[in-house]
């Protein structure tokens, strides 16, 4: 069995870690920089941009990303995670 190399691979996403994808997807790092950096994998990121997503907004993982990225920006998601697009 192979050994996960990913060091939040089964943590809950709380609010605090949620937050922090938001804010790393407002950077201009790739999801696999953003992957890297919040220690999930690629695919754990676009699962949870869906699930961050209006439940009325049906995309796909693979268009997911960019969809949070620009959602995002009008406040709309922020608001319902807290987010209020301040970083540092």
């Amino acid at each position: 069995m192979a050994e996960n190399t990913h060091r939040h691979a089964y943590d809950w996403w709380t609010d605090e870690r949620n937050t922090e994808l938001i804010e790393l997807l407002h950077t201009e790092m790739g999801i696999e920089e953003i992957a890297d950096r919040t220690g999930r994998s690629v695919n754990a990121i676009k699962a949870q941009c869906v699930n961050l997503l209006p439940p009325d907004l049906v995309v796909s993982q693979s268009s997911s990303v960019p969809r949070l990225r620009e959602t995002s920006t009008c406040g709309c998601t922020c608001s319902r995670i807290g987010w209020s697009g301040r970083t540092g």
